[in-house]
């Protein structure tokens, strides 16, 4: 620990025990607190065997008859805080932050569980702790992927905080589209590569969160009148994982794992034990990491750095008291630590609890009740005077069975042998002290029936002026402790505030009334105002929802008087009317009924509105408007009908003379069709006979020619026929010639000449 003042650590562990002391004294009035509210009074009335032990549950049901209202109140309203900003450019933030704190972050930190185990600690043992810290810590998480893309498989590793342990490889099918179809995309199934991997996700978390402090852990110094605001020492003493300690500081790994596993405290784990119920809680785990080690996180206001003034520091203490064991010792800049009452209690941090009203008058009512209790039981089972001598069967009378004779000697008169200690009828006269102490309840505490929400007037014979002024006066102090409780809650929410924007590192996209928005606490004012709602609640949820109907008819009667623009009534004011008057009747969420008005459109709105005259005087311009019309529309009738003749005389001329004109045109236009039609025809026969003498010409050429053919075709013949008369005298005479010769014709061959006609025919002899 740095510091500059050498006497800095011992006046720390000086104020340390002294706050220790402190809690222990205050131990026993919680003990005591809780023995009572489970039902037991074995400290006060110690139970005698063969008597009645039961007991009046007076601080428990007291207390289960507020608890409800107080729970409605506060924690009932989908708004518990409102932010509000001290400067116009706060405006926009407050409404940001009011809408992530209550519609985001209250569920995500678990705040409204917190709020209401405090409210229960302060109606039960005069105080409930609230803390609001940043859960600083690391997560070490391990899972399998199979059958991975390479694109699935390059986002998990892209992750922050993933490290590969193992990575296999294995051929698979993916379909991709390669085209579209009629009936729908058209698929084709390639090889890919698939991944198989095991990864290990290191997440650093830094999440701000509120608790309610069970009070044996509360450290605070007794010199202290106003809890944290003037408190010397504010902080908390428990017991943490060896693992979880590291998680939060892994930087002193080394050092937490030198530090001694904490032993068990009877003053502060006596209290935990006989508030869980639980007979051992002194098993301490063997595993090194999961051994508990004593935690002191601590807000002191001490002269550390020499300069002779006290500055507020946060110091945290593991595993002891020394400086070796001081882990953190830094600047703050507010306390965390915020006391919860339901009943103040002027210049000390204490408040009263309905256990501190009740409590006595629970064990005197258990005395009387145990009382009218076995003076009933004699009453109702009398004790026998047997003269044993006379009576053949004893047992029958000692084991009391119902129904079983009783034998006595022959001749004795019953009478004189059994009878029977009368026990006096008391118990009406305890009933009656216990109706009193009843009335001493609702005197000390101010709680009866009609502050556990149940309307008076469903009490018989009740009148209904006197069923209201029944629930006034039971609400009563049911509202004080509303007030009460919100004033409290007021620096804490304010701290919760703080947390979100020193631990929030980016922007944040949430839903907000079913709109998706950026939310950036970095830019808000942690200065601003805080205001609990406790507007409704404290009464029954008929009361509240007449209040609102009340409420909303002076509002319309405004907007009747004033118009829409009134100076005391705006948009923001309607809509906060009926948003409070669903919330009264047990809806939560507003907004799918109605929609907060946008400025920008109200604004809009109010221009446009503002443009327009009144309908008084828009209805006086449109008579006169209309009046000006009807007298600019006054002609004459003589004129008008003048008019009227000369234009349908007009009118008939232009006709008739359109007509003419037109006929004309219609009769040229029909010579002349004529004209064409016959001039067509004339074509049409002249290019007719023109094609027949054209192809009666063909025909001719065709006939002669062939005609032509005919005739040297029949030439031809004769040639040839001629030729080969010629042909065979030639031979015949040849044959007759060279017959002497011995000339041996084995072929013949005609011979032709240049014109291709047949001359003659060529021996071939077969020695040549």
């Amino acid at each position: 620990m740095k510091t500059d003042n050498p006497n800095a650590h011992g006046a720390l562990v000086e104020l340390l025990d002294a706050a220790i002391s402190y809690r222990e004294v205050l131990s026993e009035d919680r003990r005591d607190a809780q023995l009572l509210y489970d039902n037991n009074v074995e400290k006060w009335l110690p139970a005698v065997e063969g008597r009645s032990k039961v007991v009046s549950d007076d601080v428990c049901s007291t207390i289960g008859k507020v608890l409800p209202s107080l729970t409605r109140t506060i924690l009932g309203n989908e708004i518990v805080a409102e932010f509000g900003g001290q400067q116009e450019s706060d405006v926009e933030g407050a409404e940001q932050a009011t809408d992530y704190i209550n519609l985001v972050l209250l569920d995500e930190c678990r705040a409204r569980k917190a709020i209401f185990s405090a409210m229960h600690d302060a109606c039960k043992m005069r105080n409930g702790v609230l803390h609001v810290c940043a859960d600083e810590k690391i997560e070490v998480k391990g899972s399998d992927h199979t059958k991975l893309s390479e694109n699935a498989l390059a986002a998990i590793l892209e992750e922050e905080g993933v490290e590969l342990l193992e990575h296999s490889e294995e051929q698979g099918e993916e379909e991709v589209v390669i085209g579209e179809t009629e009936s729908g995309p058209l698929k084709q199934s390639i090889p890919v590569t698939l991944h198989n991997i095991k990864i290990k996700r290191v997440i650093r978390k830094a999440i701000p969160k509120m608790i309610a402090l069970p009070m044996e852990e509360y450290l605070i110094h007794p010199d202290a009148t106003n809890s944290h605001e003037d408190a010397v020492l504010v902080g908390r003493e428990y017991l943490l994982k060896r693992s979880d300690l590291v998680a939060m500081m892994p930087d002193e790994a080394e050092r937490i794992s030198m530090l001694s596993a904490a032993t068990y405290d009877l003053t502060q784990e006596g209290e935990k034990q006989q508030r869980r119920k639980q007979v051992d809680m002194n098993q301490m785990p063997s595993a090194s990491e999961l051994q508990h080690i004593q935690v002191f996180d601590l807000y002191v206001r001490l002269d550390m750095d020499g300069d002779g003034i006290a500055e507020l520091r946060h110091i945290m203490l593991c595993g002891g008291k020394g400086k070796e064991n001081v882990f953190e010792n830094e600047y703050a800049d507010f306390v965390p630590y915020y006391d919860m009452v339901i009943e103040e209690l002027p210049h000390q941090w204490e408040g009263v609890s309905i256990t501190d009203h009740v409590g006595d008058v629970m064990i005197a009512k258990t005395a009387l009740l145990r009382g009218a209790q076995d003076n009933l039981y004699k009453v109702n089972d009398p004790q026998p005077v047997v003269n044993i001598d006379h009576v053949k069967n004893p047992d029958a009378l000692l084991q009391g069975e119902i129904g079983r004779p009783v034998f006595v000697q022959g001749g004795d008169n019953v009478n004189n042998v059994i009878s029977w200690v009368v026990t006096p009828y008391i118990a009406d006269k305890a009933l009656q002290g216990i109706g009193y102490w009843d009335k001493q309840i609702v005197e000390r505490s101010g709680i009866d029936d009609s502050s556990a929400g149940l309307p008076p007037d469903a009490l018989q014979n009740v009148t209904a002026k006197a069923s209201a002024m029944l629930e006034q006066k039971g609400i009563a102090k049911t509202e004080m402790m509303v007030r009460t409780v919100a004033e409290c809650l007021k620096p804490a929410f304010a701290g919760l505030l703080r947390l979100t924007i020193q631990h929030t590192d980016k922007p944040r996209m949430i839903r907000l009334r079913d709109k998706f928005v950026e939310v950036d606490p970095r830019s808000w004012n942690a200065e601003m105002d805080v205001n609990i709602n406790t507007g409704l609640g404290a009464g029954t949820r008929e009361r509240d929802m007449m209040v609102m109907q009340m409420i909303m008819g002076v509002q319309e009667k405004l907007v009747a008087l004033y118009g829409p623009d009134s100076p005391i009534l705006k948009p923001d004011n309607i809509y906060n009317a009926v948003e409070k008057s669903v919330q009264a009747a047990g809806i939560q969420s507003v907004g799918k009924f109605f929609t907060k008005p946008d400025p920008a459109e109200v604004k809009a709105a109010q221009e446009a509105a503002a443009q327009q005259k009144p309908i008084e005087i828009q209805q006086i311009e449109a008579k006169a408007m209309a009046d000006k019309m009807l007298r600019e529309m006054e002609i004459p009738l003589e004129k008008e009908l003048k008019q009227m003749d000369v234009q349908a005389s007009a009118e008939k001329e232009r006709a008739q003379g359109q007509a003419a004109v037109e006929e004309k045109i219609a009769i040229a236009q029909i010579d002349n069709q004529a004209k064409q039609d016959e001039l067509a025809l004339k074509k049409y026969e002249i290019d007719t006979k023109a094609q027949i003498e054209r192809e009666k010409m063909a025909v001719a050429e065709r006939t002669a020619e062939a005609q032509r053919a005919q005739e040297v075709d029949k030439e031809k013949a004769k040639s040839f026929g001629e030729s080969l008369t010629k042909i065979d005298k030639l031979s015949k005479d040849t044959e007759k010639e060279n017959r002497a010769e011995r000339i041996t014709m084995a072929e013949k061959r005609v011979v032709r000449d240049a014109s291709g006609e047949i001359v003659g025919i060529k021996p071939v002899l077969e020695n040549a």
